[in-house]
């Protein structure tokens, strides 16, 4: 689903001591880059997108034991 302004990512279920969350454009620009430790205290990640041009973005997601990524559509 398209997205305008804000972002969240659910992290339920992934059990990394450390992960990489990195956001990056069509390009390949990094437009958002954190380390976190999924736990209790931090299972949604919340990315403020308003500064964001309109488009394709991809969200990967990567520790020792992870390598995912995800497609995100913004729309103005």
């Amino acid at each position: 689903m398209p997205f305008t302004t804000q972002v969240s990512v659910a992290l339920e279920g992934l059990t990394a001591d450390e992960m990489q969350v990195t956001v990056v454009d069509l390009q390949g620009r990094i437009v958002h880059m954190e380390t976190v430790a999924p736990n209790a205290e931090n299972m949604i990640l919340d990315f403020n997108t308003s500064d964001w041009p309109a488009g394709l973005y991809f969200l990967r997601m990567a520790s020792p034991s992870l390598n995912q990524t995800y497609k995100l559509i913004k729309s103005n």
